[in-house]
């Protein structure tokens, strides 16, 4: 905690001579310094971490993830930068650790827990997919909806585990979890994929106004300007009984449609004559 940052560069260095690296009194002193005010001291800690836990220790990974759960954001962010002194990427323990987080009450620890698993799982990682798989149907939306911002930063565009788990949340009896469901969709679906598609369409004639103006806003994350197939998912809903679905498939033209496309004019013109008591 010395002001100067050479005194704590040399307590950093003699921590290392001085401690048994698994020394549980010397990891608890260093990650108790997480907490401290000075930007500069949960720095210091973070970089003395090596020179008293080995990358793996269960006891470390402990101490400082508990600390993704602090009231203050500046200490979430400390143990956040702190577990990949102690954790290697793909290490379960660690990801256990951080998914854990994603059940806790408040929603700036989730937002922590869900930042924090880009520093321990690989993109891709199935194990660490396979257990924010398994929180998607968890009773409170909101870990739901935390599961699945968690899934779009350890999967890649195309995974077909994570695309199976997303696209199955899409008919979910939660509103709030078919919208995340959605801006999932747009970042693991392969662009131009016809299943892709097909589902974020078909989200137009869902009975919430906020998940519509979703997949309205997302349909260009799936689809390509052109995309034929897309235009076409998108105009049978021009035909919908429901207004309101109606309306969104018009909106939705214009995210798949390049301009001057004569297909999608003739739909949309076909608009200003239809006649509906709806």
């Amino acid at each position: 905690e010395d002001p100067q940052a050479l005194v704590r560069s040399s307590a950093v260095r003699t921590l290392g001579m001085v401690a048994t690296k698994g020394n549980k009194c010397a990891i608890d002193a260093v990650c108790e310094r997480l907490e401290h005010s000075d930007d500069n001291v949960r720095a210091a800690a973070a970089k003395a971490l090596p020179q008293v836990a080995e990358k793996g220790d269960q006891h470390a990974i402990k101490a400082v993830c508990l600390h993704l759960e602090h009231s203050l954001g500046n200490i979430r962010a400390a143990a956040s930068r702190a577990l990949p002194h102690v954790a290697e990427k793909g290490d379960n323990f660690a990801i256990d650790a951080v998914v854990a987080r994603l059940g806790h009450d408040n929603s700036d620890v989730r937002k922590a827990a869900v930042n924090t698993l880009q520093q321990v799982a690989e993109v891709g990682d199935e194990y660490t997919i396979d257990t924010l798989s398994a929180h998607l149907e968890h009773r409170d939306g909101r870990i739901r909806q935390a599961a699945l911002k968690g899934l779009t930063r350890v999967a890649s565009r195309g995974n077909e585990y994570a695309y199976k788990g997303v696209s199955q949340r899409l008919e979910h009896k939660d509103g709030t979890t078919r919208e995340a469901a959605i801006d999932a969709l747009a970042v693991l679906a392969p662009v131009d994929d016809v299943r892709g598609i097909n589902m974020m369409a078909a989200r137009l004639e869902d009975q919430h106004l906020f998940v519509r103006k979703a997949a309205v806003r997302r349909l260009a994350d799936v689809a390509k300007k052109g995309n034929v197939h897309a235009i076409d998912a998108v105009s049978l809903r021009l035909e919908h009984r429901d207004s309101a679905v109606r309306q969104a498939a018009v909106k939705g033209l214009s995210q798949v449609a390049r301009k001057g496309d004569e297909h999608a004019i003739h739909r949309v013109a076909s608009r200003l004559e239809h006649r509906s008591s709806n």
